[in-house]
């Protein structure tokens, strides 16, 4: 676009750093980092290669400023002459951020990738971190400054302040790379050239391993009971989540219509973190679960649409939610959504099905990070078959035990 000193002014931050030509010369750009910065840079070619050339920064170095110099080392390299970066004017010392700053960025960037935690890591930052070190350069925040804001909350919240740890460094470390990237032509001012959560060790008590998971009894009674208690929406999610083999419970409840097809009896799920699509064979009781549900939420594309919105779907915490009033009602074990997948895992295994190929099913790394991420691209879908299979003849079991269900694969 041709450019105007407005336009660049109206020019904002992204979670990326990106360029913007003027097309009244072709040859003056400037470049919006992700901390707002702009700069004038004259691109050119040197021996075929694209090369930047800063000619100063806005608003100190004016539109019509930056495009007379890009004029003149436009004619000098045309004449042969050797270009050289002019010296611009004094600019404003630009100071380093704050710690609220990068927080502030680091969470922008996280919801721009859609990493779900992000909600829940910003109320944390916004409960332990800011009140009480907010305030303070990123690049001046010490270890003691940190354990300083989150020792006061160990004793009541251990994995709380865990966890509140655990972003903090992730925050850090993302800043560092921000700022030094190889990937990036110019940088941020965080100034920070180490993590200073490193030296604050985490709560040892807080991490035990969680021995939780359901009993083949308790999904039974919560495959009885669920309808009971819930709407459609969450009963069936729930009861969906259960025939999967232990899908992360954020993937079932996004589930739509257009993922899944029955012709291949197989389950698409996109977007997983592990950062490529995970392909779910159907077995006989996700395809009842898929039947039923399909009389509730006919027309819409979510299979489990909030009630109040055909492209909504409902919120993954609705499991959790259900699952608490039954285990008051129905005398379930202590155990949440999350740990289907070790019960999966546990009650697969305690049958003899290979770990890797329960692996395979629930989209955990297998073996060789290097080798599975880019070498092996087979979607495995017959190990997955075998260890669905086996998971659908424990269910079907725990079922005929529980309330004398027998299921018989007919999609409707």
């Amino acid at each position: 676009m041709k450019l105007t000193n407005r336009i660049v002014e109206r020019l904002e931050a992204k979670a990326y750093p990106y360029r913007v030509k003027d097309d009244a010369t072709g040859y003056l750009i400037v470049q919006v980092s992700v901390r707002g910065v702009k700069t004038w840079t004259f691109r050119h070619l040197v021996d075929g290669k694209r090369k930047h050339l800063k000619v100063g920064t806005f608003p100190a170095t004016d539109l019509e400023t930056a495009r007379k110099r890009a004029i003149d080392l436009q004619a000098k390299l045309e004449a042969g002459e050797p270009l050289v970066e002019p010296t611009p004017e004094p600019e404003p010392v630009v100071q380093s951020a704050t710690l609220n700053e990068l927080l502030d960025d680091y969470l922008a960037a996280s919801e721009a990738r859609g990493v779900k935690s992000t909600y829940y890591s910003g109320k944390m930052f916004d409960r332990l971190i800011r009140p009480a070190i907010g305030e303070m350069l990123a690049s001046e925040v010490t270890p003691i400054d940190i354990h300083g804001a989150i020792r006061p909350h160990v004793k009541v919240a251990p994995s709380y302040a865990n966890m509140t740890r655990k972003y903090l460094s992730a925050a850090f470390n993302w800043a560092m790379k921000a700022e030094h990237s190889l990937n990036r032509d110019t940088g941020v001012e965080y100034g920070v050239v180490s993590n200073p959560v490193v030296a604050v060790e985490s709560v040892e008590h807080a991490n035990r391993v969680n021995e939780k998971y359901p009993s083949m009894d308790d999904l039974a009674k919560v495959w009885d009971q669920i309808l009971k208690i819930s709407g459609p929406s969450i009963a069936y999610a729930f009861k969906l989540h259960i025939a999967a083999g232990g899908q992360r419970v954020q993937e079932v409840c996004n589930a739509r219509w257009e993922d899944f097809d029955f012709d291949t009896m197989i389950w698409t799920i996109p977007k997983t973190k592990m950062g490529r699509p995970h392909f779910v064979p159907i077995g006989k009781h996700m395809e009842r679960v898929l039947r039923e549900i399909k009389q509730y939420t006919r027309g819409r594309e979510c299979v489990f649409p909030t009630n109040h919105a055909t492209y909504s779907p409902i919120h993954y915490q609705s499991l959790s939610s259900a699952q608490r009033r039954m285990r008051v009602e129905n005398g379930l074990g202590d155990w949440a959504p999350r740990n289907m997948r070790a019960a999966v895992k546990t009650h697969l295994g305690d049958a003899g099905v290979d770990r890797i190929y329960i692996d395979y099913l629930q989209n955990h790394a297998v073996g060789s990070v290097v080798g599975t991420k880019h070498y092996d691209k087979s979607i495995r879908m017959a190990e997955k078959r075998i260890a669905m299979d086996k998971w659908d003849d424990l269910l079907s079991k725990a079922l005929q035990k529980q309330v004398g269900l027998t299921v018989v694969s007919a999609l409707a």
